[in-house]
């Protein structure tokens, strides 16, 4: 069994219940859901105007290989109604499930198809805030640090507020 940590948002329709149904999913098709962060609100990341996130991370032990476990999510979102088309001209585009492979263990996996960890960890707060909620102790596989060192350090001074709260962090 390996440990992986997933990041799932959504800021179409009824978001917090796409992030109910891909928590289950994963569940059933993917591997032991062990643990789930908040929900947390954000502005869509680089996607100007489109509507505000939904965002949370889940560890949970699977017995998949990184690719089948890609294919699995890819599988998953597809189900909950993503249609992945060309790009928007800011690079991204709204979704009702977007499931991404943040951690796979200790595992570095740079293939055409995956990488692992997940580029985008460092850069961005709607990643880091739920990961170090569930995982703050963990250490990047790649340059060693500390997930709260990468959260500490993070740039992205984008609003990461927990859902249904008044208090942003």
């Amino acid at each position: 069994m390996t440990s992986v940590y997933l990041s799932i948002g959504s800021n179409l329709g009824r978001r917090e219940l796409f992030l109910m149904h891909a928590r289950q999913l994963l569940d059933a098709q993917a591997g032991r859901l062990l643990q789930a962060s908040s929900i947390y609100e954000t502005a869509a990341w680089s996607m100007g105007k489109a509507g505000a996130f939904l965002n949370q991370v889940v560890m949970l032990h699977t017995e998949l290989s990184p690719e089948a476990l890609l294919h699995t999510c890819l599988d998953i979102e597809r189900r909950l109604g993503r249609t992945r088309a060309a790009k928007a001209a800011d690079g991204y585009m709204s979704r009702t499930c977007d499931i991404d492979i943040l951690l796979y263990g200790d595992a570095v996996i740079a293939s055409p198809e995956l990488l692992v960890p997940h580029p985008g960890i460092a850069a961005r707060r709607f990643v880091l805030v739920p990961l170090v909620e569930i995982a703050g102790t963990g250490r990047h596989p790649e340059s060693g640090e500390t997930l709260i060192h990468l959260l500490a350090t993070c740039k992205d001074q984008t609003e990461v507020q927990k859902w249904g709260s008044p208090t942003a962090t």
